[in-house]
């Protein structure tokens, strides 16, 4: 993969993220499907096959979360929710958030 290629795929993962995710979400299913009609010929129904291909592929969780941390980019999704949990803080005990807030600043004019 050039450098181009990879930048490019980046630029999309950051600005596409729930449609890449479904993208990898069909991967997965894709490889549990393979892996099931690879077992076909063996006379089992078609959901203890899929039972047996989802316990052969692993943890699909895993796999998600693993694909994830891979683009280089996910700093900015770990940045996003501290934001949206700093945000619902304050949402919540406003009163506080200003009172500490106000004793930082004023800690420091001490001297």
């Amino acid at each position: 993969m050039s450098r181009f290629d990879g930048l490019r795929h980046r630029i999309y993962v950051l600005l596409r993220g729930e449609q890449y995710a479904a993208e990898v979400e069909r991967e997965l299913r894709f490889h549990v499907e393979l892996s099931s009609l690879a077992s076909a010929p063996d006379g089992r129904a078609q959901i203890e096959r899929e039972i047996a291909a989802r316990r052969l592929l692993g943890n699909a969780t895993y796999y998600r979360e693993e694909v994830r941390q891979m683009t280089p980019l996910h700093w900015i999704d770990r940045v996003r929710q501290n934001i949206g949990y700093a945000w619902r803080g304050l949402a919540r005990s406003p009163g506080f958030t200003t009172a500490v807030e106000y004793r930082r600043t004023t800690s420091g004019r001490r001297g």
